[in-house]
């Protein structure tokens, strides 16, 4: 059986309310942001390359981003 593949990508996603700010968020491949996220922050680096540390609320539950 061949494994399932999630792609995931870090988006400028809408404000959530009028005057809000665009935020960034990790998305699945169709586009929906991953639940439970908290903060998203890219940090540039001074060799060119970024970096992004996403931020997940833990409420007692499993969070898992692959199934092994």
């Amino acid at each position: 059986m061949a494994e399932a593949v999630t792609s995931l990508i870090v988006s400028l996603r809408p404000p959530r309310w009028d005057g809000g700010l665009p935020m960034l968020m990790l998305c699945d491949q169709n586009g929906d942001a991953l639940p439970g996220q908290v903060s998203c922050q890219v940090t540039t680096h001074a060799d060119g390359t970024s970096t992004a540390v996403v931020t997940f609320a833990i409420n007692g539950h499993d969070v898992a981003l692959a199934r092994g």
